[in-house]
């Protein structure tokens, strides 16, 4: 767990929500100081992110381990029959997808989570961008639940 976490008992929450980081272009380290326009975290936010943030982590090994952590912990803590909603998106780099969505569904199956529902939201995306002409047009919200009692 990063610094300044709380230890959760297990089992303990129903309900687990998030969206989390897609390892796409937004979490390079921009600091906006050139001028140019790039949507990233760290303009948005208008700070550097903190070194637990996936939020400066692009698609590659150290994204998948630090999602492979959270999705544990996740895990950990939900209830039996506990709900966890996941919404990601694939995204395009050099001109192919990049299957995120798919990565954090297997892995998310890996560790013992069963699918409930899977939901594609069309979105308008970011047309900013080397690659804004071939956006993936859709983030994918994924319903897990933790098989059990």
């Amino acid at each position: 767990m990063g610094a300044g976490a709380i230890e959760r008992a297990e089992a303990s929450f129903d309900v687990v929500v998030t969206s989390c980081t897609y390892g796409n272009r937004m979490a390079d380290l921009y600091d906006g100081r050139d001028g140019t326009r790039r949507n990233t975290y760290r303009v948005a936010l208008g700070h550097a992110l903190h070194n637990d943030n996936s939020g400066g982590m692009q698609w590659g090994d150290a994204y998948r381990e630090f999602h492979k952590t959270a999705w544990q912990e996740v895990y950990r803590v939900l209830k039996p029959r506990g709900m966890f909603y996941l919404n990601v998106s694939d995204h395009i780099r050099d001109g192919a997808v990049v299957r995120v969505a798919e990565w954090h569904h297997d892995t998310a199956i890996e560790f013992g989570f069963k699918l409930y529902e899977l939901n594609e939201v069309p979105t308008p995306r970011n047309r900013a961008g080397a690659n804004g002409n071939l956006r993936v047009e859709h983030e994918v919200i994924y319903t897990f639940f933790k098989a059990g009692a």
